[in-house]
């Protein structure tokens, strides 16, 4: 896959992601008696992307919280937004900083992991 289509599709699903979340926001303000995450409905086709961009990118392999590269970026460290509260590792031991889908591809493509 090339780099600038997993950017941009890594891009398009967390633009996705924060449009659902300013909605479900907006909804909760309009009735005050429930929270935004109430609001929130299941992204199918946001997992389905996702699932096609871990085969393209050979990244299946589940850590022991059940996460792959992939998701790990982009739930866990919230695509790159916050990346000091839960650290990973490279198989040289090095701390891997990703603070963008296109550190994220270089990543993949490397060695490192």
């Amino acid at each position: 896959m090339k780099k600038e289509t997993f950017v941009n599709a890594i891009n398009a699903n967390q633009g996705q992601m924060d449009r659902n979340w300013q909605i479900a926001e907006n909804l909760a303000s309009a009735f005050p008696q429930c929270e935004p995450d109430q609001f929130l409905f299941y992204d199918y086709s946001g997992d389905a992307l996702i699932n096609v961009l871990e085969q393209a990118m050979n990244d299946t392999e589940l850590d022991v919280t059940g996460n792959t590269w992939i998701t790990w970026f982009c739930f866990e460290i919230e695509f790159g937004k916050n990346d000091t509260h839960l650290k990973a590792f490279d198989k040289y031991g090095k701390a891997i900083e990703l603070k963008n889908a296109g550190e994220l591809y270089d990543f993949l493509v490397s060695d490192r992991r």
